[in-house]
């Protein structure tokens, strides 16, 4: 199952040792549909509430105290819109609060009232909040999904619905829309959310605590850290969402949880209510392989390189240090997750696993009345697997350095914008239509907070270099055109220099600008980032 930050409901038993556990994940959709088995297996082990009072359909149930910020879960824990995260979702939000004076990422932050709670900016900035669900799955797949002649032509119909679809569910204001992806498209949901615009932090621990066991305790069991903030959404004085504004009054959700101080005890029932991403559980064997043996050691070598680098322009400067840390945090999340992955690859045998299935699979399909088509599926499909995977290095490195952060992020972004803005907006492609300008503006202040120029351009330099030397022989003709083919790290790193010295994008004022510009004016600038 794939999914785009749908929320999803995770039910475990916690047993006594020896360790076991019974579980299941569901959308809230599906709860009603669970059989009367299921709920009475969780009646016995201690759950006394049904489907309607997890999720009614129609905003309504416990699901309403759960809220997605930034990626990340977070659930309201008071009737005054407080609510509870884990440290590393407010992280940024942290680091952006702070200056070399205060620094909130190593000092905590302890506000004693409502007016000392600081506005929270990045990704944690925005709450959405579920109020509906609605499949969708026809609609999508319409008539010009079934008429189209190719996979290319089939995507384009697909992407246009969900447009349409997102436009029409946010016409009416304080809405966040998405369609979520189901089982690789077989399945496409509506997701309507009200979206909260003023955050404030309220109360975060010092590094010491919220930090404490690194990346050595990540994603391991049991952890001994304080990994937990406090944040507090406001609304408008009439209740509604608001951007932020003094006047703004603590927002009151229709749920709230209350905390226990009892604990679990063994063999209670445990449910997690959130907003998990994606799971690759059903990718195919080559898929599978491919994971195990490049995508995720990939990952985990040239994310480790970039933390070294950043970590090292960091070193002998508290305030480079500060300036990256977000990103260097965010970096050693993705490592831990990689190594893991693969440890949990290779523990597990998945990819003989895999192999097997995909064994039996193809027997079955090769035998039997089925359609010709089918029974060379799993082939085929492993074939356009591998094919994929031969690409994955120089993708992998393109989009990192698109999305790395500094100067050239910010021209990308400002050109891509201009580009789209000249077609309809439903023609647009997502994430740069009138709905996403806002959220580019918001990003661009943001960028201001971390400027560091000469840790970026060591990050981006390198980036650069490993997209050139996985290009293969058709090469990348603009990073070619810019730093020669087959530059090293150092000589891309003395070129950006140069061109710090004389971009205009080391001004928000500027940046904001480009971000409403037209595209022949920008690429008639000077600036050597565009």
């Amino acid at each position: 199952m794939r999914t785009k930050a749908l929320l999803l409901l995770t039910a475990l038993a916690v047993l006594s040792v020896p360790a076991t556990a019974d579980e299941g994940q569901w959308t809230p959709d599906q709860l009603a549909t669970l059989p009367k088995s299921t709920w009475d297996s969780l009646k016995k082990r201690g759950v006394t509430l049904d489907a309607k009072a997890l999720w009614d359909g129609s905003g309504g149930g416990l699901l309403a105290s759960v809220a997605e910020i930034g990626g990340c879960t977070a659930s309201f824990i008071s009737g005054s819109g407080l609510m509870v995260t884990n440290h590393h979702c407010a992280y940024q939000a942290l680091q952006l609060a702070s200056t070399k004076e205060k620094n909130l990422l190593r000092d905590g932050l302890v506000t004693r009232s409502r007016s000392e709670e600081p506005q929270v900016r990045g990704g944690a900035a925005r709450a959405l909040i579920l109020t509906r669900l609605e499949d969708v799955t026809s609609r999508v797949k319409g008539p010009a999904f079934t008429g189209a002649k190719d996979d290319y032509a089939r995507w384009e119909a697909t992407e246009r619905v969900k447009k349409e679809l997102v436009a029409g569910c946010e016409k009416d204001g304080g809405k966040r829309c998405k369609v979520a992806v189901f089982d690789e498209g077989l399945k496409y949901v509506l997701m309507e959310q009200t979206e909260l615009q003023d955050i404030r932090l309220v109360f975060a621990p010092p590094a010491a605590l919220g930090e404490f066991g690194g990346e050595t305790d990540n994603f391991r069991w049991p952890r001994h850290t304080a990994d937990f903030s406090f944040l507090r959404a406001y609304a408008g004085p009439d209740g509604k969402p608001a951007p932020y504004s003094e006047k703004n009054v603590p927002y009151r959700p229709a749920r709230f949880l209350n905390v226990s101080q009892d604990g679990v005890p063994d063999g209670g029932a445990v449910m997690i209510p959130g907003y998990p991403g994606r799971t690759r559980r059903y990718l195919t064997q080559a898929a599978i392989t491919n994971m195990a043996e490049q995508f995720y050691p990939l990952r985990a070598e040239h994310y480790a390189a970039l933390i070294a680098i950043l970590e090292g322009a960091g070193k002998g400067d508290p305030n480079i240090a500060l300036k990256v840390a977000s990103t260097v945090n965010s970096l050693g999340n993705r490592v831990t997750n990689a190594k893991g992955q693969i440890e949990g690859l290779r523990r597990n045998r998945i990819v003989a696993k895999s192999r097997a299935e995909a064994e039996e699979l193809a027997a079955f399909l090769a035998k039997g009345a089925h359609p010709p088509a089918w029974k060379n599926a799993v082939g085929e499909v492993d074939r356009l697997a591998k094919e994929d995977a031969a690409g994955q290095p120089r993708r992998f490195f393109l989009d990192e350095v698109e999305a790395f952060p500094g100067y050239l992020k910010s021209a990308l972004t400002a050109l891509r914008f201009a580009d789209e803005r000249a077609k309809a907006d439903l023609d647009r492609d997502a994430g740069y239509q009138d709905r996403d300008l806002d959220r580019a503006r918001l990003r661009e202040k943001d960028a201001t907070r971390s400027m560091a120029p000469a840790a970026w351009r060591k990050g981006l330099a390198y980036l650069v270099a490993k997209a050139q030397e996985n290009a293969g022989e058709r090469g990348i003709a603009a990073l070619d055109e810019a730093f020669g083919r087959n530059a090293k790290a150092a000589d891309i790193e003395e070129k950006l220099a140069a061109w710090d010295k004389v971009t205009a994008l080391s001004d928000e004022a500027t940046r904001l600008r480009n971000l409403d510009a037209k595209a022949e004016d920008l690429r008639a600038a000077s600036d050597p980032y565009l």
